[in-house]
């Protein structure tokens, strides 16, 4: 009978000392809902330590940390890359968790501009480069998703030169979109985006990048 007691109290023992392991290592799971979508959309992240009470901290793609004693956070993802780092922290024990919410945002498809004097123009002639979409022509930006975008810069080089062409955009003249002749008598229309390309032609107030 002496024997058995022993047995059961190593038994006993060894259960408590495994509890005392896991709690001085503590594990950190977290979940994110949902974990992809198309910008803006709201996420919840979800986090929970193996070892209770605490406080968590979120932070988002480096930057200041969003505090909670719950765990739980519920944040706008509005571009990408949207990545994040839940750590908790207890008496000088801590655990962190990084991962990544899959943004679903195609960028727009850039092909040719089309010019209104074909692929072949001649120096120092005014050229209109005409940046709109055509399914027919194939020609163009369009973004996929249907998101609104604009053009940042156009840069026309030649081969031969070390500057850039010249290139006058509609807001050197604080309006938006070019008051183009449609050739159809007097009747006009807008063309955005859109740019008049000088071959050949480099001005010296212009040659750095312009924006639209």
């Amino acid at each position: 009978m002496k024997a058995l007691g022993i047995v059961a109290l190593i038994v006993i023992g060894l259960i408590v000392v495994g509890c005392t392991s896991t709690t001085s290592n503590p594990t950190l799971a977290v979940t994110v809902t949902p974990g992809h979508g198309r910008p803006p959309f709201d996420v919840t992240i979800t986090a929970r330590c193996s070892v209770d009470g605490g406080t968590y901290a979120l932070s988002i793609n480096g930057a200041a940390a969003i505090e909670s004693d719950s765990g739980v956070f519920t944040e706008t993802v509005k571009s990408a890359p949207w990545n994040y780092t839940v750590t908790w922290e207890k008496h000088g024990s801590t655990a962190s968790y990084s991962g990544s919410v899959v943004v679903e945002n195609k960028p727009p498809i850039i092909r040719k501009p089309w010019i209104n004097v074909g692929w072949s123009v001649s120096p120092y002639t005014p050229v209109t480069i005409d940046m709109r979409y055509s399914a027919e022509l194939k020609t163009g930006i369009n973004d996929p998703d249907g998101d609104t975008w604009t053009v940042d810069s156009v840069v026309i080089k030649c081969d031969n030169k070390r500057k850039n062409d010249t290139l006058f955009f509609p807001t050197m003249f604080t309006v938006e979109k070019f008051h183009v002749d449609s050739g159809n008598g007097c009747s006009t229309h807008d063309i955005y985006p859109a740019a008049v390309w000088f071959p050949a032609y480099t001005a010296t107030k212009y040659t750095s990048s312009p924006r639209l």
